[in-house]
């Protein structure tokens, strides 16, 4: 089993999560969570509201963590965001994974690739890339050394957000963490 880090955030965000929002934000928020997971679903819906009204605040990363033993298209559909976003469309497939069809399909994810405009065939390499899945896998195994019990979970300024998941709840502990609370 990991060693857990007392709800502390054990690896920063990158790059490599292909951040949203300014490097220089006074708040870093990172949400571990699984395409296929209702509760996940409905907390994309807050966090883009959360972005809309705290965006010029924040700086934000979604980092995989696939329940694959419940949700066994949560890491096909992982694996599509992250070979988006090696065309610079993590969050456009983001957010189409999240908006489009629930347990989302090969083809459903394929067509989501095209509609988006992405080089097909360096998709659909990207996706059969061990390299990715070990990436996925890692990220993972990171959320479990931070505590992560559950998707969705949140961490801001790097300490597990313990509160509601919901816009109101993320809006609080956004402009308190803001506040240096």
């Amino acid at each position: 089993m990991a060693q857990q880090s007392d709800g502390m955030l054990t690896e920063p965000i990158s790059a490599a999560d292909w951040p949203l929002g300014s490097d220089d934000a006074p708040v870093t928020v990172v949400e571990y969570g699984d395409y296929d997971c209702g509760a996940c679903r409905t907390a994309h819906a807050a966090v883009k509201k959360l972005i809309e009204q705290r965006g010029e605040m924040i700086r934000i990363a979604y980092r995989q963590f696939p329940l694959m033993k419940q949700h066994p298209r949560a890491l096909p559909a992982a694996l599509a965001a992250m070979a988006a976003g090696n065309q610079g469309m993590f969050w456009q497939m983001h957010d189409r994974i999240f908006e489009g069809a629930h347990e989302p399909s090969d083809e459903k994810l394929r067509s989501y690739a095209e509609e988006l405009g992405l080089d097909m065939a360096r998709f659909e390499g990207d996706i059969q890339e061990k390299d990715l899945e070990r990436e996925v896998l890692r990220r993972r195994m990171e959320g479990l050394k931070s505590g992560l019990n559950a998707t969705p979970s949140f961490w801001i300024n790097g300490k597990k957000h313990e509160g509601p998941i919901t816009l109101d709840g993320l809006v609080k502990a956004v402009d308190k963490a803001a506040q240096g609370g």
